[in-house]
């Protein structure tokens, strides 16, 4: 399966290529970047996954290279990946699964029109290490909502 490449005025998101291993590598080794779960350098990624076909779900998540932090880069990047998986993978729910001290990334969901669903206690598990999560969504009938509203 070839994944759709997107346009936004500051981004190209793509599949990842073995020409993104340095950027990959900072981004990844990076303890601060990973603690939370482009002028054409790699500068991070969003992603769908945990795709549930028969209750027509997923989640997303992103990560952002440090240098990167602040600059709206998942703003811009995450409306083409959301409508994407709305419209062509029909999806009807996106869920994002955030560490409650991420704030950045809570407001980012909450940015993007995500909901705050609620903690799920020790629902992660990292080094042997439990962790919690705050369960966000958006819901299509929401996210249409959205878009005609930013038509107007």
């Amino acid at each position: 399966m070839t994944l759709p490449v997107f346009e936004t005025p500051r981004l190209t998101l793509r599949a990842i290529t073995e020409h993104d291993a340095d950027g990959l590598h900072e981004a990844y080794g990076d303890a601060v970047a990973m603690r939370h779960w482009d002028h054409r350098r790699f500068a991070g990624a969003i992603n769908y996954h945990a795709r549930n076909e028969s209750q027509r779900r997923l989640a997303v998540g992103w990560i952002v290279v440090p240098p990167f932090w602040r600059q709206g880069l998942v703003t811009d990047a995450a409306p083409p990946v959301l409508s994407h998986c709305f419209t062509q993978l029909g999806v009807h729910r996106i869920e994002a699964r955030i560490e409650p001290d991420n704030l950045s990334s809570r407001r980012l969901a909450a940015t993007l029109g995500f909901t705050e669903d609620g903690m799920l206690r020790d629902w992660l598990c990292v080094a042997g290490e439990f962790r919690s999560i705050v369960m966000y969504s958006l819901l299509r009938p929401e996210w249409m909502t959205q878009q005609r509203s930013r038509s107007c």
